[in-house]
């Protein structure tokens, strides 16, 4: 499996600016919707751990497990928070050796092939009254010259790699 952007300093850097744009609506987001008290949570495609450490402050759980398959990103991630779990392994083929009672994924699904398979995964991963909060795009309406180029040249790369960044919009035809 490979990260459409690479496992650069570049590219966590750009991980960097989407989290500082997106982790606090989604901390909020998250906070407020869970219902129930989370002892473990796991971050799927957790990169840096920008978002391994939105999750932990939003669940307030007792143990936060970061995975990702890029040795770089997760030393990165290992460094900056040493109080969470990180593992580097493939999320699209977890084995069910742990269960979780929240899993968050944000703009990951949007990389990946047979979306269907990782989701059936992933619930077995969950306890009886876990939950799988995905954060994906429907698509992005902007009149901003520069943002629209940039979208179609995210649009047009990851579709060469057979995914679809507005996954998002496909999502309840799948789950």
């Amino acid at each position: 499996m490979r990260y459409t952007f690479g496992h650069t300093n570049t590219a966590a850097e750009r991980l960097k600016i989407i989290a500082d744009f997106f982790n606090p609506l989604a901390e909020v987001i998250i906070h407020n919707s869970l219902k129930n008290i989370i002892n473990a949570a796991a971050d799927m495609g957790c990169g840096p751990g920008y978002t391994t450490n939105m999750v932990a402050k939003a669940t307030h759980a007792k143990e936060v497990t970061g995975i990702d398959i890029s040795s770089y990103f997760l030393a990165l991630a290992k460094q900056a928070y040493p109080d969470y779990r990180f593992v580097q392994d493939d999320v699209t083929r977890l084995k069910p050796n742990r269960k979780y009672d929240f899993i968050y994924c944000r703009f990951l699904l949007s990389h990946l092939k047979h979306i269907d398979q990782v989701l059936a995964c992933w619930l077995t991963l969950l306890n009886s009254q876990g939950v799988l909060f995905i954060d994906e795009l429907e698509g992005i309406e902007t009149d901003i010259p520069v943002f629209l180029k940039y979208l179609d040249t995210n649009h047009k790369l990851i579709r060469s790699q057979g995914a679809d960044l507005y996954i998002g919009s496909k999502l309840d035809t799948i789950i």
